[in-house]
């Protein structure tokens, strides 16, 4: 998916809705990536993906 964003946009040829759908999914992995690392750093861990809810604080809004 990406890759093919990518081309779209070099080429000039993405459209609204690919570019949309595109920053939805890149936020939801943004997320997910803050998630991981805060539990990483501070000790926490995730099970089945999740972050425990704890781990991140109030700032980070814990498991989804």
């Amino acid at each position: 998916m990406l890759e093919r964003v990518a081309y779209d946009l070099a080429g000039g040829r993405a459209t609204a809705r690919q570019c949309a759908e595109t920053a939805v999914v890149l936020e939801r992995v943004a997320r997910q990536l803050r998630e991981h690392a805060a539990a990483v750093s501070f000790g926490g861990g995730a099970v089945d993906g999740v972050v425990d809810a704890g781990v991140l604080g109030d700032e980070g809004g814990g498991a989804r």
